[in-house]
């Protein structure tokens, strides 16, 4: 999502400045890069606030970023002479893709990839790719840059304030987002202690040690939104009795996050829920709140987005029907995981309307959403997204729990779909005294049938739905993807004669058989594209894919506009030419045998329209390739060839 503008500026009125903005985006890219390259061992934590740009005169060293540092009294590089109107646009771009994170230890990065995070939330995502300063280090390109960026943009600053939470640093930050500009706040993990001093949302309370209790107030008023990342605190800690009394003292608090990645399990008591007396938010602006592993009840009507991922406790079923009453006249997005009861949505429980809701992800037991069905009672969807886990009787249940939800998705448009994605996903299953991560696919399904060519979005789905493969599935996980796949067809008939363009992102040899099902299905396809259909380059494996295409070109008739094959790994020539050899006769072969000698003319006619080759090397190493002898390899396949070493 884009950020908000952060400096007043007039509306431009030629796209040549625009343009210009994105060029110096990439030049402002390459100068991170490069400010990054030289790393010598230091610690993160001890850095952090000289790491954080000053405004500043004289010669001085300061750090660019926690590996390096460089002189200020150098000369000044031509693009800090920008107007501040195209500056603010540069550093805008920037702050969408490259936001602060906080610090983290390596026992806190370790401890987050072996723990069983819900559905591998991408929450934790800033934990396991460790600290950064993101945008601000384009503060350490010239004085001129960081002049504009540090005293010139405080709606900026203000979005990130707390994700260093060295007292000086947040003081600073406060300092340049000024006095009136609303504040979000983002707390990440602290340095791991056996009895921490300090939970992530202590700065509230005094975030400068200088300041009074009306100085404190005005700070706690200008706050509208609160994330909390947190590693070593759970639900039942004493802790969180203390953050409810500081979200009631936030009156302008629009969006709550609270994500604890410990859980010691079991059921949330339902009488101290309940109770008269209990902890509860009572922010009257609250319109989004997120959660993982956390649950606490707010009495406000009017939230329009809420998520919860659960990992091992239990919300009561009754807590759960009342918070349905409360959000179902409002609420536009909602996404539950591992939060439905099993026992607890009787037949008889009361339906509810959820007349404003368009996304719904539901992430569960095939038994628990079939019940959950039961109380919703109308809704048009413009977004679904289902990963169901099957129970053991997955035969009986996984069919009608798919049918159920998919009827709550809108159907305006005819066709209803033409974009359809295959990728991979995973879940951690206990198995014994190990964690084993066990695979499975995910389908999803666009109402964009724009070319795969046109810069659209592969991954951006109206329809995703995923059967995950518990470890009492296993071999028969084609069986259960099947039963998905006629699952769809028995909701959308037409489905899969509407499907033009398909993108197929997995191995082939781990999925090959349900993926040879599927594309049997798909009678109208004009562009594919499969990336990384291999797990492991070498002369075996480039071999053994080539009858994949069979099933492509199965009917005579079959022509593709375009297919595109990325491939990721460590290429060398003896590997391309192998491929490209491989790839040209199998395509030749698999093209002609489906069509008899009658159509000598079908069979003199290549079946591709364009064959694109992208070869993705993973290492650093530079390697010249022939790019002449290998499209004659391919002479054939297709009208045009395209080979990309990128």
């Amino acid at each position: 999502m884009r950020l908000p503008s952060y400096h007043h500026r007039p509306t431009f009125a030629s796209d040549a400045l625009i343009i210009a903005a994105l060029s110096i985006h990439v030049i402002s890219r390459f100068v991170l890069h490069r400010i990054s390259r030289s790393r010598t061992p230091t610690t993160q934590r001890a850095q952090i606030l000289s790491m954080i740009p000053v405004n500043s005169s004289g010669d001085e060293l300061v750090h660019v970023d926690d590996f390096s540092t460089v002189a200020t009294d150098a000369r000044p590089a031509l693009i800090g002479v920008l107007p501040p109107e195209l500056l603010s646009q540069i550093v805008e771009a920037v702050a969408t893709s490259e936001p602060p994170r906080s610090p983290v230890s390596r026992l806190e990065r370790d401890s987050m990839e072996k723990k069983r995070v819900s559905h591998a939330s991408p929450v934790w995502n800033s934990i396991i790719r460790g600290g950064s300063l993101g945008w601000m280090r384009l503060g350490h390109v010239c004085r001129l840059w960081r002049d504009h960026i540090c005293e010139g943009m405080p709606l900026l600053w203000a979005q990130s304030v707390g994700c260093f939470r060295h007292p000086g640093a947040v003081e600073e930050m406060l300092r340049r987002a000024g006095e009136d500009v609303p504040l979000s706040l983002r707390f990440g993990p602290e340095e791991y202690a056996t009895k921490r001093k300090f939970p992530p949302w202590g700065v509230i309370d005094s975030p400068v040690s200088s300041w009074s209790q009306s100085q404190c107030m005005a700070f706690r008023s200008r706050v509208r939104s609160l994330q909390i990342l947190d590693l070593w605190g759970d639900i039942f800690s004493t802790d969180y009795d203390h953050l409810i009394s500081i979200l009631n003292d936030l009156p302008g608090l629009r969006s709550l996050e609270v994500h604890c990645a410990h859980t010691e399990g079991g059921e949330i008591p339902e009488d101290i829920l309940s109770a008269s007396n209990a902890s509860i938010i009572r922010a009257t602006n609250l319109r989004k709140i997120y959660l993982t592993n956390y649950f606490i009840p707010w009495t406000q009507p009017g939230l329009t987005h809420l998520s919860i991922a659960i990992d091992s406790f239990v919300i009561p079923g009754q807590v759960l029907l009342e918070l349905l009453s409360l959000i179902a006249p409002t609420i536009v997005e909602l996404a539950l995981d591992y939060v439905l009861p099993v026992d607890d949505l009787e037949q008889d429980c009361p339906r509810y309307t959820f007349p404003e809701l368009r996304y719904l992800y539901v992430r569960d037991l095939d038994e628990c959403i079939e019940a959950f069905l039961r109380v919703i009672q109308h809704t048009s969807l413009a977004k679904l997204k289902l990963a169901l886990k099957p129970t053991r009787d997955w035969r009986s249940a996984t069919r009608p729990a798919i049918k159920n939800v998919l009827v709550l998705l809108r159907q305006e448009a005819d066709p209803l779909f033409g974009f359809m994605a295959a990728t991979p996903e995973h879940i951690v299953d206990v198995d014994g005294a190990l964690d084993l991560l066990r695979g499975y696919v995910e389908l999803g399904f666009s109402r964009d049938a724009s070319g795969l060519q046109s810069g659209r979005s592969l991954t951006d789905y109206d329809l995703a739905l995923a059967t995950e493969n518990p470890r009492y599935i296993l071999d028969e996980y084609g069986l259960c993807l099947a039963e998905t796949r006629d699952s769809i067809k028995d909701v959308f008939p037409t489905l899969w004669d509407d499907i033009t363009i398909v993108n197929l992102n997995l191995p082939l040899r781990t999925y090959f058989n349900e993926m040879v099902a599927l594309i049997g299905c798909l009678t109208s396809v004009r562009e594919l594209r499969i990336a990384d259909m291999l797990e492991h380059l070498d002369r075996e494996e480039l071999i053994w894919s080539t009858p994949f295409f069979g099933p492509i070109f199965a009917s005579p008739s079959t022509r593709l506009d375009v297919l595109w094959i990325v491939q990721s790994g460590e290429w060398n020539p003896e590997l391309v030419e192998s491929w490209c050899s491989a790839l040209g006769s199998g395509l030749k072969h698999v093209a002609t045998s489906s069509v008899d000698d009658e159509n000598r003319t079908l069979r003199e006619q290549s079946r591709v329209g364009l064959l694109r080759l992208d070869f993705v090397e993973t290492s650093d190493a530079v390697k010249r390739m022939d790019e002449g002898d290998l499209v004659t390899m391919l002479m054939g396949t297709a009208d045009q060839i395209e080979l990309r070493f990128l």
